[in-house]
């Protein structure tokens, strides 16, 4: 059975290149033992990031999916991670810069 694996990766700052940079990595690792999860993307084209209620509300969306344990990991890929909640999630690092 394949992995449900979020991809936690800055958004702000560079959307434009995150995007593109989010979407690189997804199509990288997507396999038939991976599905990389990315439900911040979709919520991108309602949601604006630039609105504090807005950014809010889509932190909250996400996090139900940790809380409801719909994720297998949690990949840490970005330059810069924000902090989140644990969940008892494996999380790995897809970043040479990361480090555990």
């Amino acid at each position: 059975m394949p992995k449900i694996v979020y991809i936690a990766h800055q958004f702000a700052n560079d959307p434009k290149g995150n995007i593109k940079r989010i979407l690189k990595i997804c199509k990288e690792i997507h396999s038939k033992d991976i599905i990389p999860f990315t439900p911040y993307m979709a919520a991108l084209h309602y949601l604006d990031d630039t609105v504090p209620e807005e950014r809010a509300l889509g932190i909250i969306s996400s996090a139900e999916f940790f809380k409801k344990k719909v994720i297998d990991e949690v990949w840490l890929c970005g330059p810069i991670i924000s902090n989140g909640k644990k969940y008892n999630i494996p999380i790995k690092f897809h970043n040479k810069e990361l480090s555990e």
